[in-house]
């Protein structure tokens, strides 16, 4: 990768701003999960987005708190982030993006739906996502090309 201009500089510090409250969302989310004092988080929906347990059991080792994939996606991203190689990292990064938003609106119509509750930290977590996804196709035009010269 080219060395970075000042918009490409300030894109990938929003991005890792953006990585790094998302993780500590997600941790406070654990938190809060763990203390018993959210209905959203201790729902069945809490686990697995409300679909592993039906599918491979509640003992599942993907039976885990939604707030556990969070951190998982949000420190993946930051980490892959780090080792812009190709177009290909790029696009990897916005597929990513897209499937935690597309997660977030599943999560978010159960929010509202199903449990009508008001969740802070949830609502807060689909805006970075939002926000990471926008980030991040601002960014791919940065990223090398896989065209040979």
């Amino acid at each position: 990768m080219e060395t970075p201009n000042s918009d490409q500089k300030q894109l990938f510090s929003v991005r890792r701003i953006l990585c790094v409250i998302g993780i500590l969302l997600s941790v406070y989310a654990l938190k809060v999960k763990y203390d018993g004092t959210s209905r959203v988080f201790t729902s069945s929906f809490g686990n697995g987005f409300g679909m592993v347990s039906h599918i491979l059991g509640d003992d599942s080792l993907f039976n885990l708190p939604n707030s556990v994939y969070g951190a998982i996606f949000y420190a993946v991203e930051l980490t892959l982030e780090l080792y812009p190689t190709n177009m290909y990292g790029g696009y990897l990064l916005f597929a990513g993006c897209v499937l935690s938003n597309v997660g977030s609106i599943y999560l978010a119509m159960i929010l509202y739906f199903v449990l009508e509750q008001n969740c802070m930290i949830c609502v807060s977590t689909y805006a970075v996502n939002a926000l990471l996804l926008v980030n991040t196709y601002q960014l791919i035009r940065y990223y090398p090309s896989t065209k040979r010269e």
